[in-house]
């Protein structure tokens, strides 16, 4: 338990942190592309033994959050594939949310 103390500190002074799974990552900035592929390999693995979708052990086994394996299937069920950050920043200046296409520069 001392090792994790020690090496949470470590980590912590470079902005990283643990999630529940010992996994680490930098809060605000996205896993990689590689990591995002990762996941889908898992995921692949399971749907190819005709087991339902386990996001959980999927996580666990990644190293990584329920949420991102969640959003990794997600792509996946919603494009047939991974996307790569390229696709997905292109789409981030899109007015998003209800009403928001019916916007004008009045509405302020």
């Amino acid at each position: 338990q001392g090792s994790n103390r020690s090496t949470s500190f470590s980590l912590s002074r470079h902005g990283a942190v643990v999630n529940k799974n010992n996994g680490i990552y930098i809060p605000g900035e996205s896993y990689g592309f590689a990591r995002k592929l990762q996941v889908a390999v898992e995921i692949e693995i399971q749907k190819v033994a005709d087991q339902q979708i386990s996001i959980n052990a999927i996580a666990k086994h990644c190293r990584v959050s329920w949420f991102f394996v969640n959003k990794v299937n997600t792509e996946i069920i919603e494009h047939g594939r991974v996307l790569r950050p390229s696709e997905i920043y292109v789409k981030r200046d899109v007015p998003r949310g209800p009403g928001s296409l019916s916007l004008d520069e009045f509405d302020k």
